[in-house]
């Protein structure tokens, strides 16, 4: 996720410099989806985190804009995290509403957009339970002997809340372009899903 990160810092100027000589976007209903690696803090485990959406600008030159969307997260099936265990997983879907505001009323120039808003998360997680071994009992006088790794399931069903910052842009009036990081917290702060995610949309007529 780090590499991702660094990644968007370095690819931010060359798209500063395309957007500033871009006309003036007049839409104001935008097709967005967003692409990026993530993390489900809860275990540490890396993962994959999409999400689609369709984002209202209040005026065609408005700080703000309203954004329903729908996305997921899914864990890595062989992750180099030692946290992780082989058979654990996690994958979650999510609805959410955001309200953004840019620092520009003009949406062709490059600006820093900060984003927040109620969601809910569906999902399931599958940790290790016990590994291989005896076990002491509850009564404290028998043991549990368990011959190969038993696991938890566990659903995810939470009312939560989305918190985002980035950069973005709208290049020759239809083109939307944004990077940045964003937490969805159901349980724990800052965030049981931190992802750092690139923006592709494009301005309807």
């Amino acid at each position: 996720m780090l590499k991702f990160l660094l990644a968007l810092l370095l690819l931010t100027p060359a798209a500063t410099a395309w957007a500033q000589t871009a006309a003036p976007a007049s839409g104001r209903t935008l097709l967005v989806a967003s692409l990026g690696r993530a993390s489900y803090t809860n275990h540490g485990w890396p993962g994959t985190a999409v999400s689609f959406g369709v984002e209202r600008r209040l005026s065609g030159q408005s700080w703000f804009s309203v954004q329903p969307r729908l996305g997921g997260f899914w864990t890595d099936a062989a992750s180099r995290e030692p946290d992780k265990r082989p058979g654990e997983k996690c994958a979650v879907g999510f609805i959410e509403a955001v309200v953004a505001v840019r620092t520009s009323r003009r949406p062709e120039r490059v600006a820093f957009r900060a984003e927040a808003g109620p969601a809910f998360l569906v999902g399931r997680e599958i940790s290790v339970y016990r590994y291989p071994g005896s076990y002491l009992n509850p009564d404290g006088l028998t043991t549990t002997v368990v011959t190969e790794t038993q696991f938890e399931r566990r659903r995810i069903r939470h009312p939560g809340f989305t918190l985002g910052v980035g950069v973005d842009a709208t290049v020759q009036q239809r083109l939307y372009l944004g990077a940045g990081i964003e937490s969805r917290t159901y349980s724990y702060f800052p965030g049981d899903l931190l992802s750092a995610t690139v923006r592709v949309g494009y301005v309807l007529p």
